[in-house]
């Protein structure tokens, strides 16, 4: 303990609670919040591959769009509130989370497992990576996707006009298969 307050003084602080500053009695509570925090973001991070702000992008993106989607329906549109679609977009969101834990899990179990020769084991955690990142980049996509249908019930210019391009193009998409399918019945 002398040598750190040797070093402080140095530096000039009087002791440990001049460097830790006013707020030194609050930092036992201040380290077992960080250690909480670090301890969750680690696991996160680890067992699901994603970064942290990532997570949050997420997280903030599937949090507003249920709030967007419920005030556009109740207070916009003045329809009842409807628990069906509520928890069909709760549990959409659940189990795409829940796909990415699993695609890096086993990413993960490929890194650690035995495959010999290494020859073999580098692609497979990468078409494993690339399973794991589509799924992230497809809930992102649908996030955003969900948020533009949203605001476009509230007619927000940019979000009317790019609900109406992505309408045109499923019905594109969907006029093809029809076609695809009369043409392989005939």
């Amino acid at each position: 303990m002398k040598v750190i307050n040797y070093i402080l003084e140095l530096a000039g602080f009087d002791n440990i609670n001049d460097f830790l500053g006013t707020y030194h009695v609050l930092f036992p509570s201040i380290l077992s919040i960080s250690i909480s925090f670090g301890a969750t973001v680690g696991f996160l991070e680890t067992y699901s591959g994603i970064s942290l702000l990532l997570w949050v992008f997420m997280i903030g993106g599937t949090v507003a769009d249920l709030l967007i989607g419920v005030y556009a329906n109740l207070y916009y549109l003045k329809q009842e509130f409807d628990t069906t679609k509520f928890t069909r977009g709760l549990f959409k969101g659940f189990i795409l989370f829940v796909i990415i834990f699993i695609t890096n899990t086993f990413k993960m179990g490929i890194e650690d497992s035995a495959i010999k020769p290494e020859i073999l084991k580098d692609p497979i955690i990468y078409i494993t990576a690339t399973i794991h990142y589509v799924f992230v980049t497809l809930i992102g996509l649908y996030i955003l996707l969900s948020l533009a249908e949203n605001l476009a019930k509230m007619q927000i210019s940019v979000a009317v006009s790019l609900t109406k391009i992505l309408k045109v193009k499923i019905k594109k998409i969907e006029n093809l298969n029809e076609n695809e399918s009369d043409t392989t019945t005939n």
